[in-house]
């Protein structure tokens, strides 16, 4: 590996063994904190979508529970009608 690399300009560029061995170190670094932050990202959006799904879930059930209100006050008020008919 390392013949293919000695034709390289860029290995040549840097005299020093060790200078090469830190440069590569902080890329290394770098790359894995760069790995770190995109998790975070796509963290983030997933943990954004899934809030603003439970929140869509529970106007859902709230609209549901609203309805299931209406229908028993249009029922209670049908029964109010027919008892008022039959002179109860």
């Amino acid at each position: 590996m390392k013949k293919r690399l000695d034709t390289d300009p860029r290995y040549k560029a840097v005299e020093s063994s060790s200078a090469r061995e830190d440069w590569f170190r902080e890329y290394v670094k770098a790359l894995k904190e760069e790995r770190k932050r995109e998790k975070e990202r796509d963290r983030e959006k997933r943990d954004k979508r899934e809030n603003k799904d439970k929140g869509d879930k529970e106007r859902d059930r709230e609209r549901e529970r609203e309805k299931e209100k209406e229908k028993e006050k249009e029922k209670e008020e049908e029964n109010d009608a027919t008892e008022v008919r039959e002179g109860f």
